[in-house]
């Protein structure tokens, strides 16, 4: 089951039937005419290939949260 949900074709039925963005490569191959039309009116041109899902890391912080997960796992 979980290998089907992350086939690009599922992930393309996905967004086309309840609007979730499919977070499968190649999902976006799949999508309808009505979705391809969603998604250029949201992401104009290459704004899509701009996201960044996750922001860069301060070095601080990785130091601080390897710190806690030492203390965590030897307590």
């Amino acid at each position: 089951m979980i290998n089907y949900s992350f086939t690009p074709e599922v992930g393309g039925q996905t967004i086309n039937e309840i609007g979730y963005n499919s977070a499968v490569i190649g999902a976006s191959d799949h999508y309808s005419d009505a979705t391809k039309a969603i998604s250029q009116a949201i992401y104009p041109g290459d704004t899509a290939s701009k996201l960044n899902p996750w922001p860069p890391e301060p070095p601080w912080y990785a130091d601080a949260r390897a710190e806690y997960a030492n203390k965590f796992e030897t307590a």
